[in-house]
């Protein structure tokens, strides 16, 4: 409603033109102050509807009723600056008409709502017309002269038509809105908008219906759905939810609706993740970097205690959020790629010849396609918190093999020599021992 009315809003008052017009080339005896000040009360009302459904927090029940005075006050002033003519056949009934049609425009909803609405609006010229027939004699002459009546008829037949037609193509509008409502529901989410889109998955801000609340969904698109992804997509749902940690994203449901989509509900979350904080701010100062990293580290503890990898520890996928009145909470995002270490499996790969992950933050053994374990998650943390600390990562390459050749064979370069703030050697140490080419050189855990 808010975005429509700033049409009526306009109309409404350029219409005033025409009212001066009238009066001043067919009817000198009207008032023009009269008409202006009626054309003033409807815009004061069409205002107020407009404030009223711009702050958010109108009750559902005072915006329906101030939307129906609206509507009916306008076609009343309308009728009553006919009156101020005093001519039942003048063609300003057919405003009536443009009134109902801007009302169907902005606000579409069911015939029969739609016809309690137009009606009223209708009726109100030979209602007011009526009765000021008791105050004008000339009027209520018209009122019994057939050519009059005729005339009226001839006219008011148009009025009574627009009514019933502008009802029924509310009612088609509003219909084709209610399967593009429905069209966008999974289950008992709705989908409000897009967030973010990559590989095979796309992230929507969505409503819960059942509880009433903001959900981050996480869809598994259709045109990119191998079995291989579906069970990757599961996987993830499946060791995300039995995690606990507050700093590992929080999963609500996991399902698929009845066309096939997969999805997984997630805490919608607002913030920043570290790669555009970074990007925006630059280089972070190592206390904070530290409280990063603490809360990381608590969230990979529990996830390795669970057997779960995560195998895609980057900037991306950490996410900056205020829970309360604590500021840069951080939560571990999408364990799209995590594996579960069984005693048969090998973690190493999703697919058989297929490394997933992200190359600038990838560990050599994951690279090379060696068994993987909690240590892969350490050497991604310590590229990430190089990162940072410098804003660079430590190794970067013009090509995949160069990027590969580096995280294979070449030794970072001490992040205390590219920072732009002084860092401690035990952070410095803390950070090149994640580096650690070996697994068996860095933090066991």
């Amino acid at each position: 409603m808010a975005r429509g009315l700033p049409t009526a809003l306009v109309t409404w008052p350029t219409f005033a033109a025409l009212d001066v017009f009238v009066v001043l080339a067919v009817f000198p005896s009207a008032s023009v102050a009269r008409l202006l000040l009626y054309r003033l009360f409807g815009e004061i009302i069409l205002l107020w509807l407009y404030l009223l459904a711009r702050r958010g927090q109108t009750s559902a029940e005072l915006l329906d009723a101030a939307h129906v005075f609206a509507v009916w006050s306008t076609g009343g002033l309308i009728s009553v600056m006919a009156l101020e003519f005093g001519d039942l056949t003048w063609n300003y009934m057919h405003g009536l008409s443009i009134v109902m049609l801007v009302d169907a425009t902005i606000l579409p909803t069911h015939f029969t709502r739609s016809l309690r609405m137009t009606l009223p609006v209708a009726l109100s010229f030979p209602i007011i017309m009526g009765a000021g027939a008791s105050l004008d004699p000339s009027l209520a002459a018209q009122w019994t002269s057939p050519r009059s009546l005729v005339v009226f008829a001839c006219n008011y037949i148009f009025v009574l038509a627009t009514a019933i037609l502008v009802s029924a193509a509310s009612h088609g509008l509003w219909s084709a809105r209610q399967q593009v409502y429905e069209a966008r529901k999974l289950g008992r989410y709705r989908l409000v908008a897009p967030v973010g889109r990559g590989g095979q998955n796309e992230v929507w801000l969505a409503w819960d219906e059942s509880l009433r609340r903001d959900v981050a969904l996480k869809l598994l698109r259709s045109e990119s759905k191998s079995e291989g992804d579906v069970r990757s997509f599961e996987r993830e749902a499946r060791a995300t939810s039995r995690l606990t940690s507050p700093h590992t994203i929080r999963i609500f449901d996991f399902g698929a609706s009845s066309d096939g989509i997969f999805y997984i509900a997630m805490e919608h979350l607002a913030g920043a993740d570290l790669a555009t904080l970074v990007r925006d701010h630059g280089p972070m100062p190592p206390s904070r970097v530290v409280h990063f990293a603490r809360q990381i580290c608590l969230s990979l503890a529990e996830a390795h205690d669970a057997g779960v990898i995560h195998r895609d520890i980057k900037p991306h996928n950490l996410y900056i959020t205020r829970i309360g009145d604590e500021h840069d909470v951080l939560k571990v995002l999408d364990f799209g790629i995590a594996k579960q270490v069984t005693l048969e499996g090998d973690a190493s790969m999703t697919d058989v010849g297929v490394i997933k992950g992200t190359p600038t933050y990838m560990s050599p053994e994951m690279i090379s396609a060696g068994a993987v374990d909690a240590r892969s998650d350490i050497y991604s943390l310590g590229v990430t918190l190089y990162y940072l600390l410098t804003g660079v990562a430590p190794f970067e390459g013009r090509s995949f093999g160069k990027l590969v050749y580096s995280h294979m064979t070449m030794p970072p370069i001490p992040p205390s020599l590219r920072a732009p703030w002084p860092l401690s050697s035990e952070l410095e140490e803390v950070v090149m021992r994640c580096l650690a080419k070996r697994p068996g050189d860095r933090y066991q855990s």
